[in-house]
């Protein structure tokens, strides 16, 4: 058996910074992506100085198998691939904006070409999807260790499968359709919302807005 899993809002937000400050890290050593820190760093900062000052109270402890582990360490990845995807949609988005205008001011001299940036954007989606693919379907065999049940639809499962839907579409429309700029840009930042929602807005809604 592993040991408890259990976290609150503000660990698990912290836990999530951790992972996507240590792939930001590592992804950088190998693709260009250093540009992503003036927003992974500082929101990454935030989430464990919060962790630190509201510790909080975890709501659900599930205590299961090494493989409920390796569960969750996927899904931890998956959303750090899928994290790192949306910053760097906001930077294209402000990129394209600011070529659009002929005004390229000190951020956009220094990110990549538009080019580069989104052929990283469809790598980090390409990861994070799979990722998530398999979270998806992991869960479904690691539920009913949770709940009893192979498989519950509740707002974090259906949040879940909505993001999954979103990138789905997304990388179809890439390689169909040849999406690029801000429309690839807009559906990343709408798949990552909906996946935001399904673990932190379902926690914070849990723990701070009906608690127990």
């Amino acid at each position: 058996m592993s040991p408890h899993l259990a976290f609150g809002f503000t660990s698990a937000a912290s836990l999530i910074a951790w992972v996507i400050t240590a792939l930001f890290v590592v992804t950088a050593l190998a693709r260009p992506i250093e540009n992503l820190g003036v927003l992974v760093l500082p929101v990454a900062a935030i989430a464990i100085l919060g962790a630190w000052l509201w510790p909080g109270q975890p709501k659900l402890g599930v205590t299961g198998s090494s493989l409920l582990a390796i569960h969750l360490v996927i899904s931890m990845l998956a959303y750090a691939f899928l994290a790192l995807a949306m910053v760097q949609a906001i930077l294209l988005t402000i990129q394209e904006k600011r070529l659009h205008q002929h005004h390229p001011g000190h951020l956009l001299q220094a990110l990549p070409p538009i080019e580069t940036m989104e052929t990283l954007l469809f790598q980090l989606l390409s990861v994070g999807f799979i990722l998530l693919s398999l979270t998806l379907v992991s869960g479904v065999f690691f539920t009913k260790e949770i709940f009893g049940k192979p498989l519950v639809f509740n707002h974090h499962t259906v949040l879940s499968l909505v993001s999954w839907l979103v990138f789905a579409i997304l990388l179809a429309g890439r390689w169909r359709l040849g999406w690029r700029g801000r429309v690839a840009a807009r559906w990343t930042i709408g798949g990552f919302a909906f996946l935001l929602l399904a673990y932190l807005g379902t926690k914070f809604i849990v723990e701070f807005i009906i608690p127990k």
